[in-house]
Formats: C-alpha cells, sequence, structure tokens
C-alpha cells in the first residue's frame, strides 16, 4: 500500500468526486466552516481518518461533506421568530411578546411567563425559548422557565438557577447547550441542556463581575461585553 488516502468518494458517501490537485490537507480534526477554500478542497482528519470534499464554498459558511458520513457546516439553531419576555412599564410586568423576524411590524402577544419577571436573561435552541432569573414581585429570583416557539402559550417551568439574581447579563447557546450570565453583582455563570428540564449547574465565572452586560455567541465560543460592577 502507498499510504496515501483515496478519494474515491462515490463508494461510500454518493460524493461525487470534484477535480482537485495535491494531497488534502491534513489536520488533526475536521475542517473550519471559516476556512478560505474553494469548491473540490479536500481535507482529512488525521485523528479520525475521514476525508472531506468542500461543497460550499460560501465565506464563513462553507459546507463539508466527509467519506464517512460527516457534515460540517455553521450550526443554524436559530428561526423564524423573536421573543422578549417580562420587562417594567407602569410595573414589572410578566408579558411575553414575539416578532416575525423576516417582516416588519409591530409585535404580537404570546402569553405570559409564570411570574411578573425583570432583569433576567434568556437562551434558546429555536425550538424552545428558556427565560431565567431576574426580579419578581418577591425579590430576586431563581428561577427558569420555557416556550415552545412555534405555538403561542403561557411559559411552563424549567428549573432553578444555581443562585438568585437580578441585573442579569445575556445568555448564549451553541443550539444544545445554554450559558446563562451573571448579575447582582456575581461572577459565577450557569449552563442548561436546553431540551431538556432541569436546574442549571455551574459552568464557570466572569473574570470580573459584569452586570448586564451583552453577549453575542457563533456557537463554538460565547462574548459578553459592556454592562456595569
Amino acid at each position: 500500500m502507498s499510504g496515501k488516502v483515496s478519494d474515491n468518494l462515490g463508494r461510500s458517501s454518493g460524493l461525487t468526486k470534484a477535480a482537485s490537485t495535491g494531497d488534502p490537507t491534513a489536520t488533526a480534526g475536521d475542517p473550519a466552516v471559516d476556512r478560505d477554500e474553494s469548491v473540490g478542497t479536500r481535507y482529512i482528519n488525521t485523528t479520525s481518518g475521514e476525508l472531506f470534499v468542500c461543497t460550499d464554498a460560501t465565506a464563513g459558511d462553507n459546507v463539508w461533506k466527509g467519506q464517512l458520513g460527516t457534515t460540517v457546516k455553521v450550526a443554524k439553531w436559530y428561526g423564524a421568530r423573536g421573543f422578549w419576555g417580562g420587562g417594567e412599564d407602569s410595573g414589572i410586568n410578566n408579558n411575553i411578546d414575539y416578532i416575525a423576524i423576516a417582516t416588519t411590524g409591530d409585535a404580537g402577544d404570546f402569553g405570559d411567563l409564570t411570574s411578573v419577571r425583570e432583569g433576567g436573561c434568556a437562551v434558546s435552541n429555536g425550538t424552545r425559548g428558556v427565560f431565567a432569573a431576574g426580579q419578581d414581585s418577591g425579590g430576586i429570583a431563581n428561577e427558569i422557565e420555557y416556550i415552545t416557539i412555534s405555538t403561542l402559550g403561557n411559559a411552563t417551568d424549567f428549573g432553578d438557577r444555581t443562585y438568585s439574581l437580578y441585573h442579569s447579563s445575556q445568555g448564549v447557546s451553541n443550539g444544545t447547550r445554554g450559558i446563562l450570565g451573571a448579575g447582582s453583582n456575581q461572577k459565577d455563570l450557569d449552563y442548561i441542556t436546553i431540551a431538556t428540564t432541569a436546574n442549571a449547574a455551574d459552568f464557570g465565572d466572569f473574570a470580573v463581575m459584569e452586570n448586564n452586560a451583552g453577549a453575542v455567541s457563533n456557537g463554538t465560543r460565547g462574548v459578553w461585553g459592556g454592562g456595569d460592577n
């Protein structure tokens, strides 16, 4: 044997071999979706032995098809609706509103949180939206509750955060796990598995105490910025 990996993909995956020259790029891991590549580029994961071909070279959103059936692409767990839960007008409320993101127009009523709430955080996996902690009529809260995004209805109990907090920094998600931001002059981050119902568990800490920080995620890394301490 020559020791070279075959690029005859048609036998097991149904892929059509794309024109390419030279040996595939070899790295101990799957190809990245943000690589600057072109359709037909080959890549070998030297840990698993799987050979990949780039089938969509959209900038920052590459799709790689593997010989063993693996597909590597950007995780897209976002959906068609956006939500807000709780807040304060003439007093703390429990309203949940929603919008259709693809259109322009006013928000519509979705349902209610289990109690009046403000200052919490939220995460989503595209199917379920989760609201966590904040301040209710009884003081600082630790409750977590969820909605099913495709329906209209009231929130349902999910579990509890590891501690009660207000002024919560925003949450981030990779579509499976939700990381709930710190607040109330606490550095602690919690996490939940969005598809289940259970109490949150400790994830780690902010480097500094941050209340009301904004957050973004690309599914691999979560970033918090701003806020106050």
